[in-house]
């Protein structure tokens, strides 16, 4: 891996690297003739199932809340639980299932 010199600078270079680190002059090396590897995108959840996955999980939250809070709630607190815990499931497989 020779060194050579940047025509703009002059600073002493690899002969492997694609532009100078001082000036970023192209240097043409073979990084940059090289073919890039195309750019994957990644797919973001939807801002629909965020706000499912938000809301039933504040809603299971706030069953659990009020099953601890007292005997005489628990039955109250089992109906709004339940049905959170299995809307934030729903939720995050429907987040899945989107990406699939």
């Amino acid at each position: 891996m020779p060194l050579i010199n940047c025509p703009d600078c002059n600073r002493e270079v690899s002969d492997q690297a694609a532009n100078c680190p001082q000036c970023a002059r192209p240097l043409g090396g073979p990084a940059s003739g090289t073919p890039r590897a195309p750019v994957q995108t990644v797919e973001q959840t939807g801002k629909k199932w965020k706000a499912v996955m938000l809301v039933a999980f504040v809603v299971a939250m706030l069953g659990v809340a009020i099953f601890f809070s007292s005997i005489r709630n628990r039955p109250l607190g089992e109906a709004v639980a339940i049905p959170g815990f299995v809307g934030f499931l729903v939720a995050r497989i429907g987040a899945w299932w989107q990406h699939g």
